[in-house]
């Protein structure tokens, strides 16, 4: 960040406040299975206040048929944008049937609305979210069109970007739409990438600076990937991109219909990755800027999440374990 330590220190310095109740409980069926949302220190009183920064989510779209952004929750949609579309375009009415950008966007804001999940900071109609198509119907990401999503965003109002996507190789032209982001307001957040027990490389948008790149967390359950409980899983990438790790193990979110799990209601599936880790963190995010009124500068905003978060591991930043 292009300031002295002293305007740093001052800028991080944000002031506690106390939790509100949410407006109405939260009531959404699959709630108890969102063990993140059931750990010590989480209260759904977090998300009380309104309103929030608008998420923008920059990926394979939204499936806007889905129950949770249909219907009275349309009004939680708004800026709806694709990049490409000329290029192995998905319709309008058919964004989102790769299922990643319906998932990564449930993680963050499903609606409280007494069905399915609920995100960690539920959209309304007086916060709302953003889909941005950065993804081709392959799933495909590239750069040009990432960076113009990013300008969509900031230039229709958004404060907080998801990113869970990522790539090796250094753009200058990239790293500068990322400062001209932040110093319009935005917060970039971005996955760090799945390849921690390979070749662990640097990916980017996540190891640019000013972007808040995310480590996947596990949940309570031990397996391969996930030998300690709560501990930084095995695939999550370990190197100077991570910020924090969250939870990216065993999440439930909304996908398409024809993609729902075994076991599940119609249109919910779980799935793993840095990729689930970046929202929870991007919710995270527009919480702490509704707490404050929404008068946080980035900085601010990733300084205080860095700084409440739990530090495991050798005391300091650590990148091995």
């Amino acid at each position: 960040w292009p300031l002295s330590s002293r305007t740093q220190a001052r800028e991080a310095e944000v002031p506690p406040l106390s939790p509100i109740a949410p407006a109405t409980p939260i009531t959404d069926p699959l709630r108890p299975q969102q063990w993140w949302l059931n750990t010590d220190g989480w209260s759904d009183d977090l998300i009380g206040r309104e309103p929030r920064p608008i998420i923008a989510v920059l990926d394979s779209g939204l499936d806007m048929t889905h129950p949770e952004w249909s219907g009275a929750n349309a009004a939680a949609i708004v800026g709806a944008r694709t990049m490409i579309p000329n290029r192995n375009p998905i319709a309008a009415g058919d964004w989102g049937r790769t299922g990643h950008g319906t998932h990564v966007m449930g993680i963050a804001a499903a609606p409280a609305d007494g069905v399915g999940v609920v995100g960690v900071a539920p959209a309304t109609a007086q916060s709302q979210v953003m889909p941005v198509q950065v993804a081709d119907r392959y799933g495909e990401f590239r750069d040009d069109d990432v960076m113009a999503g990013i300008r969509w965003a900031v230039d229709n109002g958004a404060k907080v970007i998801n990113i869970s996507a990522g790539g090796t190789g250094h753009l200058v032209a990239f790293q500068r739409t990322i400062f001209w982001a932040t110093r319009r307001g935005a917060l970039i957040v971005a996955a760090v990438g799945n390849e921690g027990d390979v070749d662990n490389p640097l990916l980017y948008p996540a190891a640019y600076r000013r972007v808040l790149g995310v480590g996947a967390q596990c949940g309570p359950r031990r397996s391969v990937d996930c030998p300690a409980p709560y501990g930084p899983a095995v695939f999550s990438q370990r190197n100077a991109s991570v910020d924090v790790i969250a939870p990216g193990i065993d999440m439930l979110s909304t996908v398409p219909s024809p993609l729902t799990d075994a076991g599940l209601p119609d249109g919910y599936a779980y799935r793993d990755g840095t990729s689930m880790a970046a929202p929870y963190v991007a919710g995270v995010a527009a919480l702490v800027q509704a707490a404050h009124g929404n008068r946080l500068t980035p900085y601010q905003v990733m300084r205080q999440i860095e700084r409440t978060a739990d530090d495991r591991g050798p005391r300091g930043r650590d990148n091995r374990s």
